[in-house]
């Protein structure tokens, strides 16, 4: 958990396998949840907190989310081209409720997390940051779709 956090300090985070990381401030409610996603790890008689996507059915809800997630991602492309904080502010703002709808916290968090790199280090920052976002999105909705096929 850091309330600061750089680049020098994402690629030691890295190094050490350090694959998650909190911004503060953050809300109890999401400190909890993490706590309790961590503390059921390595239990075989809980179901894996990143597991939760195989619960959901294909439903229209899910359908718009990886929809519209591919939309925001296209947009986000286009606003580092164009140097628009703003827009891509909006569209990880649009991403994390869409994950947080699907019951993704982690992705969700993680939106909420790179808004707070743009807001603090700019867009420069965030676009050394982008293209491993990216490939975390593709998972992601790729783990929805699998999870929504499945049932």
């Amino acid at each position: 958990m850091s309330a600061h956090s750089t680049l020098e300090d994402a690629g030691r985070r890295l190094e050490a396998s350090i694959s998650k990381m909190l911004i503060k401030p953050l809300p109890l409610a999401v400190l909890g949840r993490v706590l309790r996603a961590q503390a059921g790890r390595g239990r075989t008689s809980e179901p894996d907190s990143d597991k939760t996507t195989a619960e959901l059915p294909i439903t229209p809800q899910v359908c718009e989310v990886m929809h519209s997630a591919t939309r925001e991602a296209a947009a986000i492309t286009d606003a580092l081209h164009a140097g628009n904080a703003g827009a891509v502010l909006n569209a990880l703002h649009s991403l994390s409720g869409g994950f947080a709808l699907v019951r993704n916290a982690a992705l969700a968090e993680l939106c909420n997390g790179l808004r707070q790199v743009v807001r603090s280090e700019g867009l420069d920052s965030f676009q050394v940051l982008w293209p491993a976002f990216q490939q975390e999105i593709e998972d992601g909705l790729g783990a929805l779709k699998a999870g929504s096929q499945e049932t």
